[in-house]
């Protein structure tokens, strides 16, 4: 039994929408999560169930609040990030950095111009929505940062299915599939 972990790392902003990299703002540094152990990653289980976690913040001694569900399918990307994965999703809530929408995959590169990505998002059976994405201040490729936190999870709230379509490096466009259903806003 394969055990997925995860830790996020990454740039936030208090409305998940436009961040600003002028002289004058202030750089927010990147943030570590705590490694949170994840459900069976076998191909044939169907993992549906949120985990829900939170850890200190040592710069404002507040919570650190975060949801995240692995997709349903997987995908299989070439050499040299061979072999089956998932995606994560993940909703935080930052005291200092405000709210997340994160997506991760386990290896492979988001492929992200200067300005970012933009993802395609499908909540149940309603039309495709266009989402825009940013790297984390690390720069990792395996994660992005998807703007309109609150969009985002209004709508995510009302489905039980979200498809999350991305670009990758060297592998084109896959989409990821979560069950949302079960979400629990009050744990967040």
């Amino acid at each position: 039994m394969a055990i997925g972990l995860l830790t996020a790392v990454g740039r936030c902003s208090s409305d998940g929408d436009n961040i600003s990299d002028n002289s004058a703002s202030i750089q927010q540094p990147a943030v570590k999560s705590q490694t949170v152990e994840l459900a069976d990653t076998s191909k044939t289980s169907s993992v549906s169930s949120w985990q829900y976690s939170e850890e200190d913040d040592a710069m404002s001694s507040k919570k650190i609040l975060m949801a995240l569900i692995e997709s349903r399918n997987v995908v299989t990307f070439d050499f040299p990030y061979t072999g089956e994965q998932r995606a994560t999703l993940q909703l935080r809530k930052h005291p200092r950095f405000g709210n997340d929408v994160i997506l991760y995959v386990q290896r492979g590169q988001f492929n992200m111009n200067y300005d970012g990505m933009t993802l395609l998002v499908r909540f149940d059976d309603g039309d495709a929505m266009r989402f825009n994405a940013l790297e984390p201040e690390d720069h990792d490729r395996t994660a992005v940062f998807i703007k309109g936190y609150d969009r985002f999870v209004e709508r995510m709230k009302k489905s039980s299915l979200v498809r999350i379509e991305a670009t990758f490096y060297n592998e084109g466009n896959r989409v990821f599939e979560f069950d949302v259903s079960g979400f629990n806003n009050a744990r967040l």
